[in-house]
């Protein structure tokens, strides 16, 4: 509203036509003002009672670039929700849960990307990229690790399905079991300390002998067994004994078995050892055309070795 001192009387003036012309002009305005502030107060009223209804709002009522103060947090799904709430929910992780990265505008994201907090903003980035921290590692409870979903991440505990290892337990590396196929192999292995043989043993195809001569002392006659391979027997009384070699079908000898040997020794002053053949073996006295039972005196003994199918050569000192 204009200012009024330029046409106001002052003492003794005589001259006021013109004052009074200005004054006319300056009333005409104001009632012009007051007037439009008048109308403008009914058309807001009316605007507002079109729009506030008993029921609420029945049109879109445009703020024009002013904000809305005062809000309390919302309640019902349809509240408006103040801008300090919504920055305290994907703080904190809180409801409403199912709110989508996309929302939050990080963009698309590809494998191995995770939506992760920058100040007041959300965005997407490559997981290998991120630092513990920046994942909020010092809330990560003990065994679990983050994930990376289309809700964010989320921590899930590291446990052996989750890895791909369902089958693996617990169980301390001590006490794991081995596999079927495992002992099944383990279980033909020869423990290196020894181990107790029930056949012949070979080496690159070569029948493999002992560096001594397991000794049995046998008080009377003897059949040689295919445990006897490689080992020899010893008469320790004075008294005579026959020692027998076995046929090839008896103890099952087969080709594999040519170079395995037996042994005999007369440990008594008297009293002979009688090497025979059983039916169908052969034993030939080495060095000579000799073949059958072959005597050994006392003091004296004897190798017998298998050469072929039921054939053997006996030699040594006291044999004949």
């Amino acid at each position: 509203m204009a200012d009024w001192s330029d046409i106001a009387f002052s003492f003794a003036q005589t001259d006021y036509i013109a004052d009074l012309e200005q004054l006319r002009i300056r009333s005409q305005t104001v009632a012009t003002e007051v007037e439009q502030a008048h109308g403008g107060s009914a058309s807001l009223s009316a605007r507002l009672a079109l729009l506030v209804a008993s029921s609420g709002l029945t049109a879109n009522l445009s703020a024009g670039g002013w904000r809305i103060t005062g809000l309390g947090d919302p309640v019902d799904p349809q509240d408006a929700a103040t801008r300090a709430w919504v920055a305290a929910q994907l703080v904190g992780g809180g409801s409403p849960a199912d709110i989508p990265i996309t929302s939050l505008n990080v963009g698309t994201l590809a494998d191995g990307d995770v939506a992760v907090r920058s100040g007041a903003g959300v965005s997407g980035r490559s997981l290998v990229s991120i630092s513990l921290d920046e994942l909020g590692a010092v809330g990560i409870p003990d065994g679990h690790v983050p994930v990376s979903l289309t809700q964010g991440v989320v921590y899930v505990p590291l446990i052996a399905a989750a890895v791909g290892l369902g089958n693996v337990n617990d169980v301390a590396d001590a006490d794991k079991p081995v596999s079927t196929a495992q002992q099944a192999a383990l279980d033909e292995k020869a423990s290196l300390s020894g181990a107790a043989f029930t056949g012949p043993v070979t080496l690159a195809g070569v029948l493999a002998g002992y560096l001594g001569v397991p000794m049995t002392t046998r008080a009377s006659g003897y059949v040689y067994t295919r445990d006897d391979l490689g080992r020899g027997a010893r008469k320790a009384t004075t008294a005579a004994h026959t020692f027998t070699i076995p046929a090839d079908a008896t103890e099952a000898f087969t080709d594999a078995d040519d170079g395995a040997i037996v042994a005999g020794f007369n440990v008594a002053a008297s009293g002979n050892i009688s090497l025979v053949g059983a039916a169908g073996v052969t034993l030939h006295l080495a060095g000579t055309a000799m073949t059958g039972t072959r005597t050994v005196a006392p003091w004296g003994g004897f190798t017998a070795i298998r050469v072929g199918a039921n054939r053997w050569f006996v030699a040594g000192p006291g044999v004949t």
